[in-house]
């Protein structure tokens, strides 16, 4: 590969990437392209390039192997998790006490898993559905969006000192931030995958004032410069949260450990029920701190 000088005549320039087309859904065996490079002298675009006898494209797909499971997986979890949701639902109505905050949020969670997992990828092999990049895109901003909301009111519903509690108006400072953000991906992603819609060979990386937006708010697709700013931002972002639940987790189990004071006073009996209770809850808490963990890990691996 060479730059584009008078020395370097007959051999490869060496260009930068561009984007060229998305497709949401390969309903044709076949596709022809036909590319065009057209010349504008005034404003200097194409000129002096010599004859084009090669272009390279590179194409990014799932092969046949990894859809098949795919589709395999998707369609055995999703009646698996509705079976669930409404086993789970159906013990929660029996009580005779009204569900609480955190019985509804674990309800929601799951209505959330079960709206990325349903395998609507089927229809697009007879249908030309060109929405479907965008429709997964919502699916995973609402699941995400839900996971990191559940984490935080599981761990402060869980925090025995707090006044105001199984009410979700008193963690609007900690979901509000997840919703805004949630709600800022979502517009941008709407500005490129909207307009992708209409015309698939559209990238907002191609404008001025788009790719300062998109630098903005999602980098991804952006020059490596870019890329890893975004992934810097992204990554302190998610690092910040994840600390802020390690430390609400450090304040449940400090609560925790001023309860235990009260155990030796118990019988024998009920001394081991509690204990065996808190060390399956403290369990829990760590398991849900490595959650975290590997989700933040994979959100900045797989960018």
């Amino acid at each position: 590969m060479n730059e584009q000088t008078l020395e370097s005549e007959g051999r490869h320039y060496d260009c930068d990437f561009l984007p060229f087309m998305e497709i949401g859904s390969v309903a044709h065996k076949y596709y022809l392209i036909n590319i065009r490079l057209p010349v504008n002298e005034r404003k200097g675009i194409n000129v002096g390039i010599g004859e084009i006898k090669d272009i390279r494209l590179v194409g990014i797909h799932q092969n046949g192997g990894f859809t098949k499971v795919w589709f395999a997986m998707k369609t055995f979890l999703t009646p698996s998790i509705l079976i669930i949701m409404v086993w789970y639902w159906r013990r929660i109505t029996l009580m005779t006490r009204a569900p609480v905050l955190l019985e509804k949020v674990i309800f929601a969670l799951g209505i959330s898993m079960t709206f990325i997992n349903i395998p609507v990828e089927w229809f697009s092999i007879g249908f030309d559905w060109t929405w479907m990049l965008l429709f997964g895109d919502i699916r995973q901003g609402i699941f995400y969006a839900m996971l990191l909301s559940f984490w935080i009111i599981f761990c402060g519903e869980h925090m025995m000192d707090q006044n105001e509690r199984n009410r979700l108006s008193g963690y609007w400072k900690q979901v509000g931030p997840i919703a805004v953000g949630s709600f800022c991906l979502f517009i941008f992603d709407m500005c490129e995958r909207g307009v992708q819609l209409k015309n698939p060979f559209y990238s907002i990386w191609t404008t001025e004032v788009g790719t300062e937006l998109a630098v903005s708010f999602y980098p991804v697709r952006a020059g490596p410069a870019h890329s890893m700013a975004f992934i810097i931002v992204a990554g302190i972002c998610l690092c910040l949260y994840f600390l802020f639940l390690c430390f609400m987790v450090f304040q449940v189990f400090r609560n925790i450990s001023g309860k235990q004071s009260s155990l030796p006073a118990m019988s024998k009996a009920r001394r081991l029920h509690y204990e065996g209770l808190i060390f399956r809850f403290k369990f829990l808490m760590l398991i849900t701190l490595a959650c975290a963990a590997m989700t933040v890990i994979f959100f900045i691996v797989s960018q």
